[in-house]
């Protein structure tokens, strides 16, 4: 607290190591040539001052602000910059599509948008600030930079798109104190340092890139090295000369890296997955590889980092995501009533509370949690070492390269398009680490040549790529129980 009010740990974090040692790095692309390109952190703390002024004097307070770009040092400053003027950052996917990004602004009532060309060109009729992200690095020359003290975060906070468990997707809402709480439990349970460098592959405008790639490593003063995309060759050269020590990543990338001839990883000290199960045999064939085990993690949208399970811990199980951060905790209950626990060992649903969870969502009115729990909708189970195991999910939601997908937003983008009676979206195993999505499609009765092209054109003009289903099958019908409810696996299993 100072005499402004409230302050986010993170942003005072940011002004002590701009003091301390301004000379460090912050973040850097895996793509520069020299240990002199990036952000310093005296370099992040002065543009992310100087954004934070401009958004002060242009725009409303407590307004929110949408952040979409790939990953890249510039989006330091463009997320700190709104938390340091007390508004709500919204970071949304560089590569959604245009209706979606409309549906974003829509929802979560934006006022402005820190994005890339594509970006600011699609949002052109919208009505909103629009700021170049390649400028939120700019510190002007000869400009006087507002002090830390000129900002309080009382009104700061973070949206971030959910995928949905039944119902369509839903924009959640954290507030400040949840940040800080998800920084502080990343940084203790990964054991981050300032002298490491944290490889940012994932992508930072998803909670678990946000978190493991930005969050933790600024309150830990640490380095990070962002990469947008997972490039073999360039990832290969981040490892072999950028130092990197610490790795976030989900299981396909696991799969990628254990297959490259990548010897020289002997500053890598720390890695993890999240995102989906990370079977076993890439984790072993990884391990042989590079000698580095690889712990787990464990969080969604709603509840951020929830759980960790540390590789260097004795009786380390590879198939469990561990035990709960700092500030969590977790049941696996019965049904949907987090006041009926089952007995440990027993598989149940999994509940979290979470000092990182969020307060609410902003586009939706149904209830966030129940009795102070969210329900993630995944099955579990918690072993006598207080250690969960994820056993299978009660929700819909399909994981795709590490990306969550509701298979209900697909199907309700792909029944718009004319002569489609109705659909249904599964899964489809392309390898041992990834999915993709199958559509099966009813057309309607009577219709003949269905245009398949059509459709799928359709769709990538509605989705984000990553959405769109890589095989689309026409059918007659689709199989129901009595209750006329889908029968998903049934698909899954044809």
């Amino acid at each position: 607290m100072d005499s402004t009010g409230t302050r986010l740990d993170l942003l005072t974090r940011l002004a002590e190591l701009a003091r301390e040692c301004p000379e460090r790095q912050a973040a850097v692309s895996v793509e520069c040539d020299t240990a002199d390109d990036g952000l310093t952190y005296g370099h992040l703390a002065q543009a992310t001052l100087h954004l934070a002024g401009r958004l002060r004097r242009e725009l409303p307070a407590g307004g929110v602000v949408i952040v979409c770009g790939a990953n890249a040092p510039e989006l330091f400053p463009a997320v700190l910059g709104v938390l340091t003027a007390g508004m709500t950052v919204f970071p949304t996917h560089p590569g959604v599509s245009e209706p979606e990004l409309r549906r974003a602004v829509a929802g979560s009532r934006a006022v402005a948008v820190i994005g890339d060309g594509r970006t600011l060109r699609v949002l052109a009729d919208v009505g909103l600030l629009r700021i170049d992200l390649g400028s939120a690095t700019d510190v002007p020359a000869g400009v006087s930079a507002p002090s830390w003290s000129d900002f309080d975060q009382m009104h700061s906070g973070l949206l971030l798109q959910s995928s949905g468990t039944t119902g369509r997707p839903k924009i959640v809402r954290r507030l400040a104190p949840a940040l800080d709480a998800v920084a502080h439990a990343v940084v203790a349970a990964v054991g981050l340092r300032p002298d490491d460098r944290v490889l940012a592959a994932i992508p930072l405008c998803h909670a678990y890139g946000l978190e493991s790639a930005m969050l933790g490593p600024l309150v830990a003063g640490s380095c990070v090295l962002t990469c947008d995309g997972f490039p073999p060759a360039v990832i290969s050269r981040a490892f072999a000369e950028g130092g990197v020590t610490v790795f976030p990543g989900v299981p396909f990338m696991f799969q990628v890296l254990a297959e490259l001839d990548i010897r020289r990883v002997s500053a890598l000290r720390r890695t993890y997955s999240a995102g989906g199960p990370l079977p076993a045999g890439i984790a072993e064939a990884f391990t042989r590889r590079t000698g580095v085990r690889i712990g787990q993690l464990y969080g969604a949208s709603e509840i951020g980092s929830a759980t960790f399970n540390d590789p260097d811990e004795d009786g380390f199980l590879q198939s469990s995501v561990g035990r709960p951060m700092r500030g969590v905790e977790i049941r696996v209950v019965q049904g949907d009533d987090p006041a009926r626990p089952v007995p440990v060992g027993d598989e149940g649903q999994v509940a979290v509370r979470a000092a990182s969870m969020l307060n609410e969502y902003a586009d939706d009115d149904t209830p966030a949690l129940t009795n102070g729990f969210f329900l993630t909708g995944d099955l579990g189970r918690l072993d006598d070492r207080g250690r969960l195991s994820i056993t299978g999910r009660v929700k819909l939601q399909i994981d795709v390269g590490g990306l969550k997908v509701n298979p209900l937003e697909v199907e309700f983008v792909l029944c718009q398009f004319p002569g489609v009676s109705e659909c249904a979206v599964v899964p489809m195993r392309v390898a041992e680490t990834v999915n993709r999505l199958r559509a099966l499609v009813v057309p309607d009765r009577g219709q003949s040549g269905f245009d398949v092209a059509a459709l799928r054109r359709f769709a990538r003009s509605r989705l984000a790529a990553y959405k769109v289903p890589r095989l689309i099958e026409i059918c007659d019908s689709l199989p129901r129980s009595p209750t006329g409810k889908i029968q998903r696996h049934a698909l899954a299993e044809t």
